[in-house]
């Protein structure tokens, strides 16, 4: 393969993320990047929850709300409550404090 011609997106912070072709192959290769600016295409649609949605439902990959009809809302005691069981007796602060000691 010689050549790949990709249109991307920079972000405000100078940024570009691309998704290469499947035929290109995992392994060490070399970028030549030529900044040329694209006029006569529209902007991509912005990112919202509905485009998600579709995106996902033509994926196959959203689980829609039918199925779990027979679902019940939990009380906020019971919020409360599983979230002190997930989180356990430890605040995140401590964590974040343990994390932080670790690296210094």
């Amino acid at each position: 393969m010689n050549s790949i011609t990709i249109t991307a997106m920079v972000d405000e912070k100078r940024r570009v993320m691309i998704d290469l072709p499947d035929e290109v192959e995992p392994g060490l290769v070399e970028l030549e990047v030529i900044v040329r600016r694209v006029e006569d295409e529209k902007p991509p649609e912005p990112l919202t929850r509905e485009w998600v949605e579709a995106r996902l439902r033509a994926a196959g990959l959203l689980v829609e709300h039918e199925h779990f009809a027979e679902a019940v809302e939990l009380t906020e005691a019971e919020e409360l409550e599983l979230a002190q069981r997930l989180a356990g007796s430890r605040q995140v602060e401590d964590y974040i404090n343990e994390d932080r000691e670790e690296r210094f």
